[in-house]
């Protein structure tokens, strides 16, 4: 099973952009999170306190640090007349205790006792100070510590109601993040978290929904399509773009050379396959491209490794079809994350005036319409869309004026325009 980690939002209004979901690992704390429980005992147990301008949380040496800034802040949202603040700092100095200056909406107080713990760099400042609800503490610490490192990694108020709450997080440092759904509680804890959830498009909406059961709204990504040009002068090109590897999503290159190999056994001639990308890090994944580059070797197939963006477009600006294979073979019901989760590639192709011929699968269905390129499900159909274009100059024409068309719908100011639609609807 794939893990998910995800960094809990802190904001009322948040979201989470997503390309695929994975399988979120149910704890026992997601169940009890789910029923309810947590909600219970926050509302009983935990302080009610807002954190302002920190770095971020993690969780280290069983200890969870808030890692400060020179701007941090923490705002009570009750009364008290006792607390105590926990720092640890990565470097521990004589300094930090005699010149440490803490304020109470900017007016000064001075620590009533200061307790060290040298052998993990912890040092605590106890208070007696009345505080009321919406007071903000924020603290000087001696500046060059701040480019050494420290962080918060205990807050607590002292009161009878929270005794018991108090004890507990010495023993789990954990319990107060756990209990509050904040950072370390868990996957599931932390997406939902979120306001709202964009996904780049409905194949992987359809998944978040199966894996998580939680909503999304659809945001196709901003694809740079003015970058790409058709040239008026193109040759008998195919061309696929993708990195050559063995894992994951493969792009399926070697299959791609093999069905043009049968084509021009069946009589293809006068054309060219050209594939554009760069080669993985690793033995298996140059020998998965040495093992399609001598099948080739009698064949009208280049390769275009590492080449400039320049080329790129060039190369995709004279071709006529573009091919796509991503997922063939593969079921998705068992592995949904081998598929293209939506398509850039196929998108800048099309804006270059190539005609997509790709398969029935992942985002690449939601790109292509009837009129602007053809979805095929077997490689039987690969071959046959692709000789119709071949054998049609006239439909290959047709078809490529409605792929550049077709490609403006995912443009930048595409994106701009449904991400501020979103944006106005999150704010109402």
């Amino acid at each position: 099973m794939i893990l998910l980690y995800v960094i809990p939002s802190t904001k009322q209004k948040s979201i989470l952009s997503l390309f695929f979901p994975t399988q979120v690992s149910m704890t026992f704390y997601d169940h009890l999170y789910k029923l309810g429980l947590f909600r219970m005992l926050r509302d009983l147990m935990v302080y009610k306190l807002q954190y302002k301008h920190f770095l971020y949380d993690d969780y280290s040496e069983k200890t969870v640090r808030k890692w400060c800034t020179n701007d941090s802040k923490i705002f009570f949202k009750e009364s008290t007349s006792s607390f105590s603040i926990r720092f640890y700092f990565e470097y521990l100095s004589s300094e930090i205790l005699e010149d440490s200056h803490f304020y109470i909406n900017d007016k000064e107080i001075m620590a009533t006792s200061i307790r060290t713990a040298l052998k993990r760099n912890f040092v605590t400042f106890h208070f007696k100070k009345s505080i009321q609800s919406n007071d903000v503490l924020s603290f000087k610490i001696p500046c060059k510590m701040f480019a050494n490192k420290m962080a918060i990694t205990c807050f607590t108020i002292h009161k009878p109601k929270y005794y018991l709450f108090n004890i507990l997080k010495y023993f789990v440092s954990r319990l107060e993040m756990r209990i509050s759904g904040g950072f370390s509680f868990s996957s599931y804890a932390n997406i939902s978290k979120y306001s709202d959830i964009f996904v780049i498009s409905k194949f992987s909406q359809k998944w978040l929904k199966k894996y998580w059961n939680l909503p999304s709204k659809l945001l196709y990504p901003p694809v740079s399509v003015s970058s790409f040009q058709p040239n008026a002068k193109k040759k008998n090109q195919i061309v696929h773009v993708g990195r050559f590897f063995t894992d994951g999503h493969n792009k399926k290159q070697l299959e791609l050379a093999q069905e043009f190999i049968k084509m021009c056994e069946f009589g293809l001639t006068d054309w060219e396959l050209h594939f554009i990308g760069s080669i993985a890090n690793g033995q298996k994944h140059e020998e998965y491209f040495e093992k399609i580059k001598q099948l080739a070797k009698k064949y009208p197939i280049t390769f275009h490794i590492n080449i400039p963006f320049s080329s790129l477009k060039k190369i995709l600006s004279q071709s006529k079809i573009y091919w796509h294979a991503t997922g063939l073979d593969v079921d998705e019901e068992s592995l949904p994350i081998k598929l293209e989760h939506f398509g850039i590639t196929t998108v800048e192709a099309m804006a270059s005036g190539c005609v997509p011929v790709v398969i029935n699968k992942g985002g690449q269905s939601e790109i292509i319409t009837k009129e602007s390129g053809f979805l095929w499900n077997t490689r039987s159909d690969l071959q046959k869309y692709t000789f119709h274009l071949v054998n049609n100059h006239q439909v290959l024409e047709k078809m490529s004026l409605a792929a550049v068309k077709r490609s403006q719908f995912f443009s930048k100011t595409k994106f701009k325009e449904k991400l501020s639609l979103l944006l106005d609807t999150e704010t109402r």
